[in-house]
């Protein structure tokens, strides 16, 4: 059975990081590596001598360990906050904000969203799929 695209709805409940998300601390998650301390490592050179004028700069203490040639891992123990720009470190926590619940479909070639409540996209989302299922059955 081959369906028209002019019948399709495409069903989507959104939450956008800018709107609905607000940077944390690693206190305030309580990550694990706020909480265990975690272990950072580089080659030694240029990038371990980056790592220790950031630790140095920001007031982190570590300790250093050779582990390999040309290896060295930094420890940096609990109860620090960990690197921003590291997706382990950068934490988000919701503002707690309703979802946006939308619906599109195409009309006349063009994709038509609309934005519903939560009860108007759940009973619409729900007579889709029994119309689906109907569609289904019937072959």
């Amino acid at each position: 059975m081959k369906f028209d695209p002019r019948l399709y709805k495409i069903f989507s409940v959104q939450q956008p990081g800018e709107t609905h998300f607000r940077t944390a601390t690693c206190a305030e998650v309580e990550c694990d590596a706020f909480r265990f301390g975690w272990v950072t490592k580089v080659p030694d050179g240029a990038v371990a001598d980056q790592v220790r004028a950031i630790a140095r700069q920001t007031g982190r203490f570590c300790t250093e360990n050779r582990v390999a040639d040309n290896q060295i891992e930094f420890h940096f123990p609990a109860g620090q906050e960990g690197f921003k720009g590291s997706s382990v470190h950068d934490h988000k926590v919701s503002l707690e904000r309703p979802a946006f619940f939308r619906r599109r479909q195409i009309d006349g070639g063009s994709v038509n969203s609309i934005r519903l409540s939560a009860e108007d996209w759940r009973d619409d989302f729900g007579e889709n799929q029994n119309r689906l299922a109907d569609e289904q059955q019937r072959g």
